[in-house]
This record gives C-alpha cells, structure tokens and sequence, in this order.
C-alpha cells in the first residue's frame, strides 16, 4: 500500500481520471483519491509496478506534484493514568514484600 499526496487535483473529474489512470496500471490492485485531503491511496503488487511508476502515472507528466504525506502523532484525546510511574513500581514492590506465598514454594 502507498499514500501519496497529490497536489492541485481540485475537480471530482481530474479526481475521477487519475484514480482511472492509476488503477489501468498493470499490477495496481485499487486506488481511492480523496478530494479533500489531495491524498492517494494505492494498494499494488510490488513485483508488477514501482513505486516510482505509480508516482509517474499519479504525476501526469509532473502537471500534479506529488509528495509523501508527513505523518504526524496525534496527541492523546482520552483520559490518561493520572498516578505516575513511580508510584506504580512502589506498589508493585510492596505486593510482592507482603506475598507470603513465595516464601513457601521451593522452585
């Protein structure tokens, strides 16, 4: 699979017509180009097509640039453990202090 950004694509038609394009390459399975995000996703084999002819075909003769889209973390939006690390560890020291258990098995 890649993901490309395609820019200037600003029609559904050339929108329409590069994902026709792309998906005529021989060994490209599927290709979704979503209008809003000028991001192209491409799911090929790659012993039938390079990386590079996709980005070609994507390109049409350099007219669109294309670019690998910057892939960036998103920051946590959920609630998040509020006791620290720290305090974890301790606890988990004090359980096996007071597991008796352990003093009654042989290994």
């Amino acid at each position: 699979m890649l993901q490309l950004q395609v820019e200037g694509l600003h029609t559904p038609a050339q929108v329409a017509t590069s994902q026709q394009q792309v998906a005529a390459v021989p060994g490209v399975a599927a290709c979704v180009i979503n209008a809003n995000t000028q991001v192209a996703t491409v799911l090929f084999h790659e012993d039938d097509v390079s990386e590079r002819e996709i980005e070609r075909v994507l390109s049409v003769g350099g007219t669109f640039p294309v670019n690998r889209p910057v892939m960036v973390a998103a920051a946590p939006t959920g609630r998040e453990c509020p006791v620290p690390a720290s305090y974890l560890e301790t606890l988990d020291q004090i359980r096996f202090a007071f597991n008796l258990r352990r003093l009654f098995i042989n290994i």
